[in-house]
């Protein structure tokens, strides 16, 4: 049997590793944070091999870090710091600096993790979309459109030949709707104002107006 030759270590700091975990998955480069989420539990659960400069060994050449990574442990990802917690006013130890991770060792293991983060995000955009669907479904009123339905057009109509008649006995096309509204001859609701200025604009377009 074949198998692929063994990957020289490659050694980045944890920074650089949540950008490089972009390139495993465009679901990584979308949520930046979840990537940071999965490393630090992917190395809490002692997948990663680590390694850092202890206190006092800025000079020195990175070490490897035997001790597990429990909840003991605080992993900062952006200033690659793993400390000890620690309450009080102190706060936490740092115990190393400039930690890296072998890239090689983990990007499987992330690759996969990405694939089953998707498949989440994806569920949670189809809930997401399905409960938009059904709240903008609620908050639409019942019935027709405004505007869909004319109850009054064919009435309207009926009075443009008395509304010419009207006009052309002197009177503004203004003063002849406004007279047949207050006469109650225009049907509809609201005040005769109202309804005569609905017949003046339906007629514009039936009669010569003065």
């Amino acid at each position: 049997m074949v198998t692929d030759p063994p990957q020289p270590n490659d050694w980045i700091l944890l920074s650089t590793c949540v950008a490089r975990m972009g390139e495993l998955h465009s679901v990584y480069r979308e949520y930046p944070g979840y990537a940071r989420r999965d490393l630090e539990a992917a190395i809490w659960a002692g997948r990663a091999v680590l390694r850092g400069r202890g206190p006092g060994q800025a000079d020195h050449p990175p070490g490897t870090i035997e001790t597990p990574i429990t909840a003991l442990h605080r992993l900062d990802t952006i200033h690659n710091v793993l400390s000890e917690r620690r309450p009080g006013l102190l706060g936490d130890s740092v115990l190393f600096r400039d930690v890296e991770i072998e890239w090689n060792a983990i990007k499987e293991y992330l690759r996969t993790a990405a694939g089953e983060l998707a498949a989440t995000v994806l569920k949670r955009r189809q809930h997401k979309w399905v409960n938009e669907e059904k709240l903008a479904k609620k908050k639409r009123p019942r019935g027709p459109s405004p505007g869909t339905i004319d109850r009054y057009g064919e009435a309207d109509k009926e009075l443009f030949p008395v509304m010419e008649k009207m006009i052309q006995e002197g009177q503004t096309a203004e003063g002849a709707a406004l007279a047949l509204a207050r006469n109650n001859e225009v049907r509809g609701v609201g005040t005769p104002e109202s309804r005569a200025t609905r017949l003046r604009r339906r007629s514009k377009s039936g009669i010569v107006h003065r």
